[in-house]
């Protein structure tokens, strides 16, 4: 079985606009047991490419739900140097207070980066359901422009009108794969 190895290098002409090139050609320390060229992860519009799988859903996200399945939306990465922020929504906007990227930030290493959120989700009108919300997102770079993503987040300080299912502590996690689609 051939593997690859790589530590993040940005230097040099490897830094290109919103790109991250990881390689050690980059000016990376690592081994390259099978002759690529390393991956790269760009700033863009990233879509699944599938179901998520794995799933616990303690908190009645439902993420395969037919009314709003999550292989169905799309997500902004942006990359800025080895940083990467994971927007819930192709708008880029941050969520919560204080405003994050839904789906966390973090730091690229290798192929591999922890992506948290940990922010309050206010109530959209009087009397609806608010809580705290913790999201850890663990991510491994799977090729150009892709990577796949363990997803586990916690909701705890309910107040409001919650939907069943939504009760301090409760725990939801998924797997799953996305790629760059714009």
């Amino acid at each position: 079985m051939k593997t690859q190895t790589w530590m993040v290098g940005v230097l040099g002409s490897c830094a290109v606009g919103a790109m991250l090139i990881v390689s050690p050609a980059c000016g990376g320390a690592g081994t390259d047991t099978d002759g690529g060229t390393g991956f790269v992860l760009t700033t863009g519009i990233y879509k699944p490419t599938g179901a998520a799988t794995s799933v616990v859903d303690g908190c009645s996200l439902n993420p395969n739900g037919a009314a709003d399945p999550v292989s169905a939306k799309t997500y902004k990465i942006n990359v800025t140097g080895t940083t990467v922020d994971w927007y819930g929504n192709p708008d880029g906007l941050g969520r919560g207070t204080p405003s994050q990227p839904s789906n966390g930030t973090g730091t690229l290493s290798g192929q591999a980066a922890v992506l948290t959120r940990d922010n309050d989700v206010p109530a959209s009108a009087a009397g609806e359901c608010a809580y705290h919300l913790k999201v850890t997102n663990t991510l491994t770079v799977t090729g150009d422009n892709a990577f796949s993503s363990d997803y586990y987040t916690t909701e705890t300080n309910h107040t409001g009108n919650c939907a069943t299912g939504h009760t301090d502590g409760c725990v939801t996690t998924w797997n799953w794969s996305l790629a760059k689609s714009l």
